[in-house]
């Protein structure tokens, strides 16, 4: 679920970006491809959406199949699913920053890096 290219403004900057992608557009592509090369099948499911003045507030799950490298653990072969919120400031009829809150413990937990049940 990237958006096009010609969404993203120019002065774009992304305040949740996974560790080492830079905040500019080209990461917006770069987080992307991280996530596509380590779960096959990545998908992602709009739960909720709201729109308010400037601000778009999406709560989203995204599906896949770990069978590549991420972050440094090693392929799993395991159906995850990834819970988040994104929020993002539209201008002009482009993204101009974004932000996002990710169960990252949750995906961890699902990866094999944490005992089940660590992540409540």
């Amino acid at each position: 679920m990237r958006p096009p290219a010609d969404l993203i403004d120019p002065d774009f900057v992304d305040h949740g970006r996974p560790p080492g992608v830079d905040e500019r557009p080209g990461g917006v592509r770069s987080s992307s491809t991280l996530f596509h090369a380590a779960f096959s099948g990545f998908r992602g499911e709009i739960d909720e959406q709201v729109a308010e003045g400037d601000l778009v507030l999406t709560r989203k799950r995204f599906r896949g199949v770990h069978d590549g490298e991420f972050l440094g653990i090693a392929p799993t072969g395991r159906q995850v699913e990834i819970a988040l919120i994104d929020i993002v400031r539209v201008r002009d009829a482009r993204i101009t920053e974004h932000r996002n809150v990710v169960d990252r413990l949750g995906l961890l937990e699902q990866l094999g890096g944490l005992p089940a049940g660590a992540a409540q």
